[in-house]
C-alpha cells in the first residue's frame, strides 16, 4: 500500500502483513513528528532508531537515514521493496519506510529483547 503525505511532500509504503492490515498510515505519520531524545532505543552509523508507540499492544522500531542524493534514494526504493518480501524467522520483518525530502525512515518489527549487539557484548555504558 503507497499512501502520499501531502503535508510533508513524503510518501509512506506499508508492506502487506497481518499486522499492518488493521493499522492506518496516519497512525504512523501523526505520530513520527513526535519521535524525540526519550524515544531512541539505538543508534549506529547509518541512523537512529527510536520506538515509536501506536497503541497499548502495538509498537515498532523505526530508524530515521539521512537522504542521500536522488538516484541512491531510487535504489533505496527499489531494494526496499525487495525486503519488504523477505520474510524468516532470523531477520527482523520490515513493515514500510517513508520517504521524505530531508530523511527517510524504515519501520521494523520492535524486537522487545533489545539488538543482538546488546545481547551478545552487553550495553555500553
Amino acid at each position: 500500500m503507497v499512501y502520499e503525505d501531502g503535508f510533508s511532500g513524503g510518501k509512506m509504503v506499508m508492506f502487506r502483513s497481518p499486522m499492518m492490515q488493521s493499522l492506518k498510515s496516519d497512525a504512523f505519520l501523526k505520530k513520527t513528528p513526535k519521535l524525540s531524545n526519550k524515544d531512541i532505543i539505538g543508534s549506529g552509523g547509518f541512523g537512529t532508531v527510536y520506538r515509536l508507540t501506536i497503541n497499548e499492544s502495538t509498537a515498532f522500531a523505526v530508524k530515521r537515514l539521512s537522504r542521500g542524493t536522488a538516484d541512491r534514494d531510487r535504489g533505496f526504493e527499489r531494494e526496499l521493496e525487495a525486503m519488504g518480501d523477505i520474510k524468516h524467522r532470523n531477520i527482523v520483518t520490515l513493515h514500510g519506510y517513508y520517504t521524505a525530502p530531508h530523511y527517510n525512515l524504515l519501520i521494523y518489527e520492535l524486537m522487545p529483547n533489545g539488538s543482538l549487539d546488546t545481547f551478545l557484548h552487553g550495553m555500553l555504558v
